[in-house]
């Protein structure tokens, strides 16, 4: 979700849809290159996620696809805004709600947003920057407005059948013209159609907000544990008094909003953060080592974890990075 180059202002110049497969999370991550982004791969097995993104004009096509099952914690540019919506029905949630066939998000600047992506799920979203907002023709509608708040998903079929048809119009044009001068007008053009039918939407009230459902928090919480405390082992009880709630609602939040369980999810967790170290640690310290810092002190029980969920060694991880 995110562009991989800066958003002139004036710029008529286009660029032909680049993409790339990438074999882990923390690779594609970096395809996101003013976005700060972490992804967690939770199910097993090898990565191959695809992202390619096409510049128009003024604004930027985002196409994200993962074979994998991710979570992910992206945080938007100051000057950034994200609409976007699911090409398929996989059960993608944003912030916990489910997006689904009729619902779109949107991330306003500066805003953290997370993200459970099903394996295979597929999500196209146009980026563009504020000047470019307040620059093309239209009332700009309150849900684009820079300072509404964080992120939000939104139910309006009739506007998400307009954005997945005219994002996919505009990517198969692109993808085939050569018109570079056409361009610059494409990416107005679908600012402006946007601006005037999400304004249309909510003039006559066909824009809902979807609360995000209570147990959302209780996964949250569990996630903030986690992460806030990479080396203990956390099992459900300590999960419970650190989050203050039931051992049952704990499971039931991560079953739905993770669809694993909360020992999983800290598995992955800490085996994404030895990932990570491995590819940064400049001091050459013993994998072991790394290990234990992400709180795996059985070397055998790490290195079978491992393997399981990344389809190769950590000393096959190392020696790729260091390519």
């Amino acid at each position: 979700m995110a562009a991989t180059e800066t958003l002139g202002t004036s710029s008529v110049r286009s660029t032909r849809a680049h993409s790339a497969v990438f074999d882990d999370c923390d690779t594609q991550a970096q395809h996101l290159r003013e976005y700060a982004g972490i992804y967690v791969q939770t199910s097993e097995g090898r990565f191959r996620g695809r992202a390619a993104s096409i510049r128009i004009g003024r604004v930027l096509l985002h196409r994200e696809t993962a074979n994998r099952r991710l979570l992910q914690w992206i945080t938007s540019p100051p000057n950034r805004i994200g609409i976007g919506c699911d090409l398929d029905e996989n059960e993608t949630q944003m912030d916990g709600v489910p997006l689904g066939r009729d619902r779109f998000f949107v991330c306003p600047p500066s805003c953290t947003a997370h993200l459970h992506a099903p394996p295979g799920s597929t999500r196209m979203v146009l980026v563009l920057d504020v000047a470019t907002l307040e620059s093309t023709p239209g009332p700009i509608p309150r849900v684009l407005r820079a300072d509404h708040g964080g992120s939000h998903v939104l139910e309006a079929p009739g506007f998400v059948t307009v954005l997945r048809t005219r994002t996919a119009a505009l990517w198969a044009a692109v993808a085939t013209g050569d018109d570079r001068l056409a361009y610059q007008e494409l990416g107005d053009g679908i600012v402006t159609t946007i601006k005037w039918e999400l304004a249309l939407q909510e003039r006559i009230g066909h824009l809902a907000r979807v609360n995000r459902p209570g147990s959302y928090q209780t996964y949250r919480r569990g996630i903030h544990a986690m992460v806030s405390n990479p080396t203990e082992k956390l099992d459900l009880a300590a999960l419970a008094r650190l989050t203050g709630r039931s051992i049952r609602s704990i499971q039931q939040a991560f079953a739905r909003h993770a669809g694993i369980t909360p020992s999983r999810c800290l598995n992955a967790l800490k085996l994404a953060r030895v990932r990570r170290l491995l590819s940064t640690d400049t001091r050459n310290r013993p994998i072991s080592d790394l290990a234990a810092e992400s709180g795996f002190f059985d070397q055998s029980h790490f290195n079978r974890l491992y393997r399981e969920q990344f389809d190769e060694t950590p000393c096959e991880r190392r020696r790729k990075d260091r390519r």
